[in-house]
């Protein structure tokens, strides 16, 4: 049985998991099992349903006793309802690196959610010992400006999933240091050569960055940025942020939630609480930054900076009845 650090917590799996830290025997956050059987759920009710790719999709299904993710090309994975236990019970000739991205990213996301906290669909740094977090759709450049601020000194804590840990002071943990970048952004940031092509998509992959360049501890976040790629303009040249009130943060913040299109009503409510409790303490900011190559590094420097011990922090803004 193999032990992993992941997400700042303990992950005992029977899964084969690749690329993340291997720990010795410590009390597990999540155990992951594989079964051949699949047991029927008692009392099952559809919450929602995602198109990945192509014609693969995933439904999430909750049960009076746990919940039970199903992709049409891995399996299913039964989640119980405190998050603690995973349960694997692979489709006929399933991929076992594909489905490790799947308990990476939506089954772990949604046993952090069964847990009560929250993971985000982002890329995040740490710059100062605090992290700043840039959440977008596939396509926004959330890689591409994450690795121009590892490049800038910045150090990656993860890339596509964020988990969160809420409370007075909300904590962002490491996920994998894998990250993934399209052939041009490999090539403008001297990546390529560590790379290999993604299993499910056109970019590329890479999963064994410099022991510097990486976050491996839990450590606060300091801001999250919507990110609104823009055409290239003097006025945006190095980036520029706007604080959001806190029912646009809010919003903003749910669209990006990891597993937010399968929670359906029940489990949506959850999500919007947890949401506006993080935009309570946190500011969140829409971040404009030119769709530009050469001028990203540009920005990267001009958004440490905003992050340097010493600058100034702006405060998110205060939450009235509506942002509930």
């Amino acid at each position: 049985m193999a032990h992993h650090k992941i997400y700042g917590g303990c992950l005992e799996s029977e899964i084969a998991v690749s690329g993340l830290p291997i720990s010795g025997p410590c009390r597990a956050d999540w155990k992951v099992r594989r079964s051949e059987y699949l047991e029927p759920l008692l009392d099952p009710v559809l919450l929602g349903e995602e198109r990945l790719v192509d014609t693969v999709s995933v439904r999430l299904e909750r049960g009076a006793d746990r919940f039970r993710l199903t992709f049409d090309d891995t399996g299913a994975f039964d989640v119980s309802l405190d998050g603690r236990e995973i349960t694997w019970t692979p489709a006929a000739g399933a991929d076992q690196d594909l489905a490790q991205i799947d308990l990476l990213g939506r089954v772990l996301s949604l046993a952090v959610h069964a847990a009560g906290d929250v993971c985000l669909h982002a890329s995040a740094v740490v710059v100062e010992g605090h992290a700043i977090a840039f959440l977008g759709p596939k396509g926004f450049g959330k890689s591409a400006l994450a690795m121009s601020l590892v490049a800038s000194g910045a150090m990656l804590l993860t890339d596509d999933t964020l988990r969160l840990r809420l409370g007075p002071r909300t904590v962002a943990t490491p996920g994998p240091h894998s990250i993934r970048l399209w052939n041009d952004v490999a090539d403008h940031l001297g990546r390529r050569s560590a790379m290999v092509p993604e299993l499910d998509g056109g970019k590329l992959v890479g999963r064994s960055l410099p022991d510097d360049e990486v976050s491996s501890e839990p450590v606060p976040l300091a801001a999250l940025y919507l990110l609104n790629p823009v055409r290239p303009s003097p006025d945006v040249a190095s980036g520029r942020r706007t604080l959001l009130p806190s029912v646009e943060a809010t919003l903003g913040v749910i669209q990006h939630a990891k597993i937010a299109l399968l929670l359906g009503k029940s489990e949506g409510a959850a999500l919007l609480h947890r949401a506006a409790s993080l935009t309570s303490t946190t500011p969140v900011f829409r971040l404009e930054v030119p769709r530009d190559l050469p001028q990203l590094p540009v920005a990267a420097r001009h958004i440490m900076g905003w992050h340097r011990i010493g600058a100034d922090a702006p405060t998110p803004a205060p939450q009235t009845a509506g942002g509930r």
